[in-house]
């Protein structure tokens, strides 16, 4: 069952009949497609698998039911991926994890506002050198372009002005 469970993009445990969703048929389906998660027995969404979940794939952490989310569930998430800053709790997410976050970030967009200042900003620009992805930059409100910031681009790099345009 979990060769046929591998090789299935759709959500498919819905049809698989409850005496065969063990523990690997659960786990290998949600992680190949998490949509699976809304489909799994009550009785495997504990702690342990959560756990062994967002170990495998930080990003799931995503379909964890928003009651369920822990910081402790959140870090190991990020520890893995990153990206599952998106899906934590805001109460969750502390200064610390928008640094780590900013250091690999594409975007801006899922730091909290109440984190995001010139500094961060220029800690991330520090943390990727030619930093070139559209994104993130786009996502800088006005008010958060400093000459701090700007100065740090510039030392950087002379031509991040030129490339953020005429309002920079």
């Amino acid at each position: 069952a979990i060769d046929i469970v591998k090789n299935v993009n759709d959500a498919f445990l819905r049809f698989i009949p409850s005496s065969l969703k063990n523990s690997d048929v659960c786990i290998t389906s949600v992680i190949a497609n998490p949509n699976n998660f809304k489909y799994l027995p009550d009785s495997f969404i504990d702690e342990k698998f959560l756990t062994d979940m967002v170990l495998i794939n930080g990003e799931l952490l995503k379909f964890v039911p928003h009651h369920l989310k822990t910081r402790e569930l959140c870090q190991k998430a990020f520890r893995q991926n990153k990206n599952a800053l998106r899906y934590f709790p805001e109460n969750l997410i502390t200064l610390d994890d928008c640094k780590e976050y900013i250091k690999v970030a594409w975007e801006i967009s899922y730091i909290p506002k109440k984190f995001l200042s010139a500094s961060l900003l220029a800690f991330g620009i520090r943390s990727r050198p030619h930093r070139q992805d559209r994104r993130f930059y786009n996502g800088i409100h006005k008010s958060l372009i400093t000459i701090e910031l700007m100065m740090e681009m510039v030392r950087l790099d002379g031509h991040y002005l030129y490339r953020m345009g005429q309002e920079w």
